[in-house]
């Protein structure tokens, strides 16, 4: 007989756990086990027991699929299903199906099954091999002659394992899994249960409807009817309709014989929170008066996008940390899928210690990127080649400038290698020049020729095992791995993985594409900072997830995000709902918070700004609490916390050694320094919507027609025709100048990486430019204003092609002028000076201000201008005075531009142009 152990607290259900293992009866040479459903649950027990007097020692702490594969030898894994299932579409009754299936088709399918396999598996549905559909006739078939397994099928019946087992908190357990861990000598589970009264027959409001009109449509007497309804009426509703899942898994439990124990501690009969009156209500069947709106529950209606949701959690947080004096680790924060909101959490909580659980760090690895880039560059494409040659783990196994070079003359000749081998001989006549010297281009060609009669073998079906063996070489042959990086690491653990699974498989040969989708299928969730214990922390809400915290916050509580929804697919005949399981998981997030529970959604759509409602499972919690809810919005307790620091003075120091610069960044900067500085120190991009205005259509259609390209953008009738007859005139004009100035236009094109434009500052700095530039054959062409403010928005880009052609003029169409720059070379690295000043605090050469700043005139004293990036961070952050953000500027300004100025020299006391 097995034990089961009832809290409505995870804590004392740990330390029920500890004290069972430290007083379990058994052999001590027996094995002990946990199964907990996460690792992040698998954390949180271990430092919960580790006071309890050595409680778990000695015990094994596994996640279910760990103990599934540990405890249950015939467990199949993906390898094996996906193996058996690619070989079954070729027999009967697949083989009608996929008859005219190519063999890329067929491995698709095989793979796509395999999921399915694994979730009917992992569900315990066994139902669906008596379904009639012909995946239920295929996976049948297997089934009866052993080529595929499922967990329910082998936990079923195993080889009556010995030792103790206990389970804690794994609410999807099934019958047949059960069946297999009571022929454990000890069986132990632990489970959250909200009430001590009697709840496996409570119906939710749906149940409740279905039950009564069965009822009624069998005639049912008055009397009964009534009993009924009064019946079903007892119970708190938010729990009937909250609890399927558990009520599901207490029906299973029902089937076998345990001996209960049960821990429910009396809350305080003082008390005054509704959250603590809502879990007593819960726990005890009781109804209570919930007061006003108070702080122990909040529902925030937080903007439009994730990023104001995590602003204003980031404010809520800082406040309890500040005010309420509470640790970072009282903190938890969950969201349906939290890989959402990982960007922004790691800008906004940079200063904040935290940890984030759910993350997929595999695809991060430049190994990992590597070996895929190198497994579909054997389809032939030129493009997989260059990503190949720009990826970190390849060109860091050879000379890293030699690969880079060798790109960038892929890139600007549009070569391979036969166009390589010809830029080499001199008997062409038409030759290109050389690339580079003898030995280098040698080198170049023995890589390429080498990659290229290794991928070509690939085109062979090879086994299982000889698969594993070669690639494992040919990896090793062309990735590097930085094994002191941590996102390196996991990648390379997964190849290893992969390996081994591949290695393990039938002798049958099998095609490359079959193999690849060992390597592409998903790479599974890890942590961020987890080893930071004392740190708010982060999670997806999923199962083993949810742990007790003193302030507990849910994100994404919208109605598309929650609960959550689950693709049909037309190979699925047998879908599942996880919308049970999100529900229950809302009431356990309930019981998980002790003092405070904060709820946000984003109100509005991010384009439209369309209003949009919170989850309808939100909306009956608060309906059950606070009946008149009305505003849902959180009034906001004085000005939230800045969002990011906003220095005053830049930090004087340049890098050392080679760094390299898109030449994007440095017009981004020209454009508007505080847009580069959001993006460059903290990541922040901001989506722009902008308007389709009248002077945007005539831009693209002047750019439309300046190009030969038509007039595309122009509307139809009297208005498109004046519109064209306008824009036509400008557009000649326009040709008559560059006509009168003799230019040709010639795109100007530095590519990407390094060794095409270097700059030397200083004795340790040396910087490369990357990126694409327009010029034309005399010099920069300017359509826009005339002015110290027009110029500067194109400065870098006039720079960098003069320094380049030595064309030093820049022609005006708007006046017709013609300047020449003067100290080329010294303004470009007096601007680069200024990009990493730029880059460490915010510059105040924004457009309005450009004159007065650089012109050294009174600087405004007002700090409003249209500009909706100036409003987004005037809303959060206290800005300076402009006379104050000047005197530790000018400086540094007026030394950088000083080039600048002497294109455009004052006249007068006035300082007129």
């Amino acid at each position: 007989m097995g034990r089961l152990f009832f809290s409505h607290r995870l804590e004392l259900l740990a330390d029920m756990l500890a004290f069972q293992i430290k007083e379990e009866e058994i052999s001590p040479l027996a094995p002990r086990y946990i199964l907990t459903p996460s690792s992040a649950m698998k954390q949180w027990l271990l430092l919960r027991c580790a006071d309890c007097n050595g409680g778990i020692a000695g015990c094994k702490v596994y996640t279910l699929q760990e103990g599934l594969f540990h405890l249950f030898p015939h467990f199949s894994g993906f390898a094996e299903n996906f193996s058996s299932l690619f070989g079954a579409l070729a027999t009967p009754p697949a083989k009608l199906l996929v008859d005219s299936f190519s063999l890329e088709r067929r491995v698709e399918l095989s793979y796509q099954l395999t999921f399915l396999l694994s979730r009917y598996g992992e569900e315990g549905r066994i139902e669906f091999l008596q379904g009639e559909s012909w995946q239920a006739d295929f996976f049948r078939k297997l089934c009866e002659e052993g080529k595929i397994t499922l967990p329910a099928q082998v936990v079923k019946n195993p080889s009556c394992p010995k030792g103790s087992i206990h389970c804690f908190g794994l609410d999807g357990l099934f019958f047949e899994l059960l069946q297999g861990l009571r022929t454990f000598s000890s069986l132990s589970l632990y489970f959250f249960s909200p009430t001590f009264h009697y709840w496996d027959d409570l119906c939710s409001v749906k149940e409740k409807k279905k039950l009564q009109s069965y009822w009624k449509k069998r005639g049912v007497a008055e009397e009964k009817w009534e009993e009924l309804e009064k019946y079903l009426q007892e119970g708190p509703t938010l729990l009937a309709n909250l609890g399927k899942r558990g009520r599901g898994l207490l029906k299973i439990l029902d089937q076998f014989e345990w001996e209960i124990i049960e821990d429910y501690t009396e809350y305080n009969k003082e008390s005054t929170s509704n959250l603590e009156k809502l879990q007593k209500s819960i726990l005890s069947f009781e109804n209570h008066k919930f007061t006003e709106p108070d702080p122990s529950i909040v529902l925030l209606a937080a903007g439009s996008s994730y990023l104001d949701e995590v602003e204003e959690l980031y404010s809520a947080i800082c406040h309890l940390l500040t005010k309420k004096q509470c640790s970072p680790s009282d903190i938890a924060v969950l969201a349906p899928d939290i890989q959402q909101y990982a960007p922004f959490i790691e800008t906004v909580f940079s200063h904040l210690p935290y940890r984030m659980f759910g993350l997929n760090r595999v695809a991060k690895s430049f190994f990992y990127q590597g070996m895929l880039t190198l497994f579909r560059f054997a389809s032939g494409k030129k493009e997989e080649l260059l990503a190949l040659l720009e990826n970190p783990a390849f060109f860091k196994k050879r000379d890293e400038k030699s690969i880079l070079r060798l790109k960038r003359w892929l890139e600007e000749q549009d070569g391979d290698e036969e166009s390589l081998l010809k830029a080499c001989i001199y008997l062409f006549p038409k030759s290109q020049g050389m690339p580079a010297s003898f030995e280098e281009v040698e080198e170049w060609m023995d890589l390429l020729c080498s990659l290229r009669k290794d991928l070509e073998g690939f085109e062979e079906a090879r086994t299982p095992r000889e698969w594993a063996n070669t690639l494992c070489e040919f990896v090793a042959h062309y990735l590097f791995v930085d094994f002191d990086e941590e996102k390196e690491v996991a990648g390379w653990d997964f190849f290893q993985k992969s390996v081994q699974e591949i290695d393990k498989i039938t002798d049958t040969p099998v095609p490359f594409s079959w193999v690849r989708k060992f390597f592409e299928r998903p790479t599974g969730q890890k942590e961020l900072y987890a080893s930071h214990l004392h740190a708010i922390s982060f999670l997806s809400l999923r199962e083993g997830n949810i742990f007790p915290v003193q302030h507990l916050f849910l994100m994404g509580m919208d109605e598309e995000n929650f609960p959550r929804k689950r693709m049909r697919s037309s190979l699925d005949p047998f879908p599942s709902s996880v919308a049970d399981q999100d529900r229950y998981l809302l009431l356990q997030t309930l019981f998980a918070a002790r003092k405070t529970l904060q709820m946000s959604y984003c109100h509005l759509t991010p384009h439209e700004g369309k209003p949009v409602p919170p989850s309808f499972l939100i909306d009956e919690l608060f309906t059950y609490v606070r009946p008149s809810l009305g505003e849902r919005r959180r009034e906001k307790e004085g000005k939230p916390a800045p969002l990011l620091p906003w220095p005053l003075q830049p930090t004087l120091e340049l890098p050392e050694g080679e760094v390299i610069i898109p030449i994007a960044e440095l017009k981004q900067l020209a454009r508007h320094p505080w847009e580069f500085y959001l993006k460059k120190k903290w990541g922040v991009r901001l989506k722009e919507e902008k308007e389709d205005s009248f002077l945007l259509q005539k831009y693209r259609a002047r750019k439309e027609q300046w190009e030969g390209g038509g007039f595309e953008s122009l509307g139809k009738g009297i208005w498109g025709e004046a519109l064209k007859e306008e824009v036509d005139g400008e557009v000649a004009y326009w040709h008559e100048k560059a006509a009168s100035w003799e230019l040709i236009s010639k795109p100007l094109s530095f590519q990407l990486r390094k060794g095409a434009f270097c700059l030397q500052i200083g004795e340790k700095l040396r910087i490369t430019l990357v990126g694409e530039i327009p010029f034309s054959s005399k010099g920069f062409l300017h359509f826009g204003e005339d002015s110290i403010g027009g110029v500067l928005r194109v400065w870098p880009e006039c720079l960098i092609g003069a320094l380049a052609t030595g064309c030093n003029e820049i022609y005006f169409f708007k006046t017709g002028k013609v300047r020449v720059l003067e100290h080329v070379e010294e303004a470009l690295k007096n601007f680069l000076s200024y990009y990493f000043l730029a880059s460490s605090a915010p510059s105040p050469l924004l457009h309005e201000w450009i004159e007065p700043f650089l012109r050294n005139r009174k600087v405004p004293k007002s700090l409003y201008f249209e500009d909706p990036l100036f409003d987004w961070v005037k809303g959060r952050v206290e800005l300076p005075l402009p006379e104050e953000w000047w005197k530790n500027w000018a400086p540094f300004i007026q030394t950088s531009f000083h080039p600048l100025l002497f294109l455009y020299p004052t006249r007068g006391a006035n300082g007129d142009i």
